[in-house]
């Protein structure tokens, strides 16, 4: 037979375990309204961006041949502009980072990339 300790200590066992399962519980349904709720959210952009497929545009290579044609630019040359020895030199010795052209344009770097330019 058991004694009343006992039987008080497995109650209070009992009783934490099962408010355990409760705040498991809570934290389930709050996990699938986040899921649900990010689920539309992706679903709403798919949706966006199939819209958006389906709009005529223009590529970006075709916008650059375009400049390159139309405006008889030479990317080469503004490479070159780019790429000057100062700024060669900042990236061989810091790596990835922002690093000035001139006075109003700076160079996005990363892994030996110049990836944008941004106003200063």
């Amino acid at each position: 037979m058991a004694r009343p300790s006992e039987l008080k200590r497995k109650q209070t066992e009992i009783t934490k375990k099962a408010e355990q399962v409760e705040t498991a519980q809570l934290a389930i349904r709050e996990a699938q309204r986040i899921f649900e709720q990010k689920r539309n959210e992706l679903k709403a952009l798919n949706s966006e961006l199939e819209k958006m497929q389906q709009e005529i545009s223009v590529s970006e290579h075709a916008l650059l041949r375009y400049l390159e044609r139309k405006y008889n630019l030479d990317f080469d040359e503004i490479i070159n502009e780019i790429l000057l020895p100062p700024l060669r030199s900042q990236i061989e010795s810091l790596g990835s980072g922002t690093y000035p052209l001139n006075r109003s344009l700076r160079a996005v770097v990363k892994n030996k990339v110049v990836v944008t330019v941004t106003a200063a």
